[in-house]
């Protein structure tokens, strides 16, 4: 039973899931839907995590008394005092979701209003990065005549999946696999897959899913897994850890008083 519970990597997703924000993009050949997300991750010291916070609710703050109409995100704080900033590119519109936030900022507030909101941060961020995901709908799973639950699921587990080059046509075609197992023994809870894109160590596979505390994660992967078997899920994830060179894997928290806009939307979206 040891190897079975590694397949709690796979137990993936929703994390990313902002579809109720807009249209969908697709790819080159017109046919396989995906959702490009900018993800901006900001690690913080522990000690400087209550005055970030307080930096970005005074943002948030003047964006509401506003009622500016600008970028919507989510924010999901991991336990390592990492918080992932989450926006939907659009097809048609600006390429850079962070920075329209902050130009839209500067044109209501003005230039010196709005540099004094970004002072607010000085000296608290000891990194940030920006990189792009987009979500595959075609990989992804939905799971059928099951009823959609309108209990917050606000803890979110993320897989990170890091292949060798040249493997990643065959995690493609394992990730159909995966999907065909969870809708054969009729998995109840969905997942959402993604690939990264650039500012991301590629090529890479995210898998994410909600749920209603760690606690809760772990008892939906342990049962999920018993109904598969054993048998059937070691046989996919050894072909799966055999073209992965790298793995992480962490839970975060979404953050409704940190985001402009609907978390609720963003859980229960298609």
């Amino acid at each position: 039973m040891k190897r079975i519970r590694r397949t709690r990597v796979w137990c993936a997703l929703a994390v990313f899931t902002v579809s109720a924000w807009g249209g969908a993009l697709f790819s080159q050949d017109g046919e396989t839907r995906q959702l490009t997300l900018l993800v901006v991750e900001t690690k913080v010291k522990p000690s400087n995590s209550v005055a970030y916070e307080a930096a970005l609710k005074e943002v948030l703050r003047a964006v509401r008394n506003r009622n500016l109409e600008t970028v919507n995100f989510f924010t999901l704080q991991r336990d390592d005092f990492t918080y992932n900033h989450v926006a939907q590119v659009e097809a048609s519109g600006h390429p850079d979701p962070q920075s329209k936030f902050w130009s839209d900022l500067e044109r209501e507030l003005g230039t010196t209003e709005a540099n004094r909101l970004k002072s607010g941060f000085d000296g608290l961020i000891e990194s940030s990065k920006a990189s792009y995901l987009h979500r595959r709908f075609d990989l992804s799973y939905e799971p059928e005549n099951v009823s959609a639950s309108t209990e917050p699921m606000p803890v979110i587990h993320t897989d990170w999946f890091y292949f060798e080059l040249g493997s990643f046509d065959e995690a493609i075609a394992l990730a159909k696999e995966f999907k065909a197992l969870w809708r054969a023994n009729q998995v109840e809870r969905s997942y959402r897959l993604y690939f990264g894109g650039v500012g991301m160590e590629r090529p890479m596979m995210l898998v994410a899913q909600n749920a209603r505390s760690e606690s809760d994660y772990y008892r939906h992967v342990e049962k999920r897994n018993a109904a598969i078997g054993e048998a059937p899920l070691n046989n996919l994830l050894q072909r799966f850890w055999a073209i992965t060179k790298k793995f992480e894997h962490y839970n975060g928290t979404l953050r409704p008083d940190l985001s402009h806009g609907e978390p609720v939307e963003v859980l229960s979206a298609k």
